[in-house]
């Protein structure tokens, strides 16, 4: 069990290395901010499932990696649409109310049709916010902040 804590370490230490280095030569291309964001956003979502996951117990069960997937997909579709939304650059209000909006729908459809919305709400909604809103944030600063 050590052994695999340390392994998520160091991937997660050489992955924020590659994202500082990419970052750093690179500010200027915009798909590929939006790429590194989108698997950084990706690490962390997993990192925050699996750590909020461990802290129920009896949730290393059958049904555990449905929630990975889950949680995956609901990532990709907010990271999409908002991404698009932010650098559509139309209104301020409409970048940061398009996600929040989007994450309040996933909570109601989460809480009306899921039986263990109680139990694994948790790992269900908890890390979307931490892996989406701030990167999500930290752009729609550096997006509004240059224009």
């Amino acid at each position: 069990m050590n052994g695999v804590i340390d392994f998520k370490i160091a991937i997660l230490i050489l992955f924020f290395c590659f994202i500082v280095f990419h970052k750093y030569f690179f500010k200027k291309k915009i798909l590929i901010n939006i790429v590194l964001d989108f698997l950084s956003g990706i690490v962390i979502l997993f990192l925050s499932t699996s750590y909020l996951e461990d802290q129920i117990p009896n949730s290393n069960g059958h049904g555990s990696a449905i929630i990975y997937v889950f949680n995956f997909i609901f990532f990709a579709i907010l990271y999409i649409i908002s991404t698009v939304i932010l650098y559509w650059k139309r209104s301020k209000i409409i970048s940061i109310l398009i996600p929040v909006g989007i994450h309040v729908l996933y909570m109601i459809y989460v809480f009306s049709f899921f039986e263990f919305a109680e139990i694994y709400q948790n790992s269900v909604l908890y890390p979307i916010l931490l892996s989406f809103f701030p990167i999500y944030i930290y752009n729609y600063f550096k997006v509004f902040n240059n224009s």
